[in-house]
């Protein structure tokens, strides 16, 4: 009898061995703590973040020591599988750029041998293509010419091009387990991209797609054919002093400028229709209201709000033939109005984001510079001195922006330094003139706005987005009145 419960109990515990191996395999083998087959019907359901790809998948995999094919060949399978189309934004009519993550899943799926969801997803934007979708033409466009073209370029490439593309070395050195896991080192030297092996013809036709893209008015497109960069790149008094000229040459120059702004415009209108529902609701309390209005939230609402805002104040610099910077300019395109590069200006500073990232807060103390001299509201130098807070982390250094800080008028400067002396920011004479205590003021004002532990950003001195600018009572004649007309 001893002898008996003695087996049975090497049984169990083998029985437990063998199970206690199996989960633990198991355990290694999952995507966001899933099993495979769970991962896949949550990639399906769209229940998975957006920003999981399928090479930081497996990569997560492997590093978590699982070696079990059949999981990996099931996470693989989930990528490339039809109902994974739906993932990728290009499923969207709208959609004129195929992301990054998406570019990164197809490139591998080529690269493993899964060709369907890369078939798939160029095949609709062909279908799209000939049905003379702008945006597909787009899309397509940029997929033949910056995200598959030198596949195996040196280290030197274009700094602003380069996030579009995937280089085998890129893939190399991010995914070094994946390469090693599947083989497929010796694919990484091919000469093209993997894409452009599926497709041949995509980067002659690229320029055809752009090309017809742009004769159909689509701006992106227009930016792209004319300049090489990207809409949420251009920055045409900054970069290539030869687009002016050939600009200024074109006979469409005014139709295209009207584009740019047109498609911007809509873009960022889009984008702050959510504010009005929000604030429309009475069933909010005040915490639920202010998270549902964050730049985080809003920024959903339009996967294109950087691209807008970036050609809306590209558009601005145009407009004015490039006398919103700190430097003098020569350059005329040949299409100088202030008051719609007043227009150009509002829309980007209002489309949602942060205002205190480097480039929206330059545009604030741009925009707080039309305001001091191109209105006559008697609230104009209050309202110059409050936008200016937004850019006093010195973009381009303090020397770029206290020479900006010159051109205000003495009485937007007295406004700021009676807003920065509430605080105890600024602590000398109330002048008007912006000598160096003032502008370590501006400095110590940002600093509280953006740095402070005591929630110095519910502070009414305090702008942390661009939906506060939006919503603000004193900035409405400057901001949200003249937008309503758009």
């Amino acid at each position: 009898m001893k002898k008996l419960v003695g087996i049975a109990l090497t049984a169990a515990c083998f029985a437990f061995t063998l199970s206690s191996g199996a989960a633990i395999a198991d355990e290694s083998c999952t995507v966001e703590g899933k099993t495979p087959a769970a991962f896949t019907t949550a990639l399906h359901a769209g229940d998975v973040l957006s920003v999981v790809n399928l090479p930081g998948a497996l990569k997560d995999m492997i590093d978590q020591g699982c070696d079990d094919d059949a999981s990996f060949d099931a996470v693989i399978d989930a990528f490339n599988h039809p109902a994974a189309l739906d993932r990728y934004r290009i499923s969207k009519p709208n959609t004129w750029i195929v992301d990054s993550f998406t570019l990164s899943d197809t490139t591998l799926l080529a690269l493993l041998g899964r060709e369907e969801q890369p078939r798939r997803l160029i095949t609709l934007l062909q279908d799209r293509a000939e049905a003379g979708s702008p945006e597909a033409m787009t899309a397509l466009g940029i997929l033949g010419s910056m995200q598959v073209s030198d596949w195996q370029r040196a280290p030197d490439y274009s700094r602003k091009r380069s996030r579009y593309k995937i280089r085998a070395d890129a893939i190399r050195s991010l995914y070094s387990g994946v390469v090693d896991r599947f083989r497929i080192g010796n694919w990484l030297r091919w000469s093209t991209h993997p894409l452009e092996r599926l497709y041949p013809d995509l980067a002659e036709f690229a320029e055809i797609y752009l090309e017809v893209a742009s004769e159909k008015g689509f701006a992106p497109a227009h930016i792209i054919r004319l300049t090489g960069e990207m809409p949420e790149d251009f920055s045409p008094c900054s970069q290539d002093r030869e687009l002016a000229q050939s600009f200024s040459t074109l006979p469409e120059r005014e139709q295209i400028a009207s584009d740019i702004l047109n498609w911007a415009g809509s873009i960022i209108m889009e984008s702050l229709e959510p504010i009005h529902r929000v604030e429309n609701r009475t069933d909010l309390h005040e915490v639920e209201r202010s998270a549902m209005l964050s730049p985080l939230m809003l920024g959903r609402n339009s996967p294109h709000a950087a691209a807008a805002r970036n050609l809306a104040f590209a558009y601005a610099d145009m407009r004015s033939n490039c006398q919103l910077g700190t430097q003098e300019q020569d350059l005329d395109y040949g299409i100088r109005n202030i008051e719609q590069a007043h227009k150009g200006l509002r829309l980007s500073i209002v489309a949602p984001g942060n205002l205190t990232s480097s480039d929206i807060g330059f545009r604030s103390m741009v925009f707080a510079l039309f305001i001091d001299r191109s209105h006559n509201e008697s609230g104009r130098h209050y309202a110059a001195a409050r936008l200016i807070q937004p850019s006093s982390d010195g973009w381009g250094g303090t020397s770029s922006r206290d020479a900006l800080v010159q051109q205000f008028s003495r009485q937007t400067i007295v406004e700021a330094q009676r807003l920065m002396a509430k605080r105890g920011f600024y602590t000398a004479g109330i002048d008007g003139i912006p000598g160096p205590r003032f502008s370590e003021g501006l400095t110590r004002w940002y600093n509280y706005c953006t740095g402070s532990p005591e929630g110095a950003r519910d502070d009414e001195l305090c702008i942390s987005s661009t939906t506060d600018l939006y919503l603000a009572d004193w900035a409405y004649p400057f901001v949200r009145a003249p937008l309503q007309d758009f």
